[in-house]
């Protein structure tokens, strides 16, 4: 009797490994799996961009919005690329200094290019002091657009309080408009839904969203960010592509207009 228990102990034993061995191995497989799936994921959204085509005709206004990311640009070849306008990262924060924004301001101007700058809005920060950084780098300058404040959690301090965040660009914008300048907000849809409805309504929206001008009805923009993957004459690498909302005369009463 004691042979036959101690068999069958050794073979519960046996069918027990075997089963704590097919589940290692299951938990193996769907290990790999699902590595390779993220991969995968992961590949496909670096390499396949959302193909926007805007027609021309109906949308002839086109520009790019650039930093010091982008290296040296030749702006002569942006302009000779049927390139309208640029807007130039001048600040962010309460500090900072895009080292590129003097150079690149003035060789846009040089060009004939209509020039705008943007500040990185940071939602940590007191939107005052982050306000006279942006109008310190842009005194004397000659800006043919609005200001821009670029509004997004890409980035930022995502874990500042939504309300603290907004009462913070609400007096950023006030202080600017105080200067004698029009503002104008850069944001996505969520950033739009989340810091600008209900806040900043009636200010001028630069809106990123990755499909055709025609298709974004649901908001009252006035330069769509259409791309982060845009090829240009002038600029190695790609650059965020934008477009006006109307044709040309309505672009030309819009300059008039600020």
């Amino acid at each position: 009797m004691a042979k036959k228990s101690a068999k069958r102990n050794r073979n519960r034993k046996r069918s027990e490994q075997q089963k704590v061995d097919r589940f290692i191995r299951w938990v193996t497989v769907c290990g790999v799996v699902g590595l390779v799936s993220i991969g995968c994921a992961i590949y496909y959204l670096l390499r396949h961009h959302p193909n926007v085509v805007v027609d021309r005709k109906e949308y002839p206004v086109v520009g790019i919005d650039i930093s010091k990311h982008n290296g040296i640009v030749d702006f002569q070849q942006l302009a000779a690329d049927s390139l309208s306008f640029v807007f130039i990262k001048a600040t962010e924060g309460n500090e900072y200094v895009d080292p590129t924004f003097e150079r690149n301001y003035a060789l846009a101007k040089q060009a004939g290019l209509k020039v705008g700058a943007y500040h990185y809005f940071r939602m940590a920060k007191n939107g005052t002091v982050q306000a006279y950084n942006f109008l310190k780098s842009v005194k004397g300058k000659e800006i043919d657009l609005p200001l821009v404040i670029d509004v997004e959690e890409w980035g930022n301090d995502i874990f500042v309080d939504r309300d603290e965040a907004v009462k913070r660009l609400v007096k950023m914008v006030e202080c600017i408009e105080n200067n004698n300048y029009k503002v104008m907000i850069y944001t996505n849809k969520d950033g739009y839904k989340k810091f600008i409805r209900g806040n900043l309504d009636d200010k001028l929206l630069w809106l990123c969203t990755f499909k055709q001008p025609e298709k974004v009805v649901d908001y009252n923009w006035t330069i769509l960010q259409y791309s982060h993957w845009g090829e240009v004459a002038g600029i190695d690498g790609e650059v965020d592509l934008d477009v006006f909302n109307g044709d040309r005369g309505a672009w030309q009463r819009w300059l008039q207009s600020l």
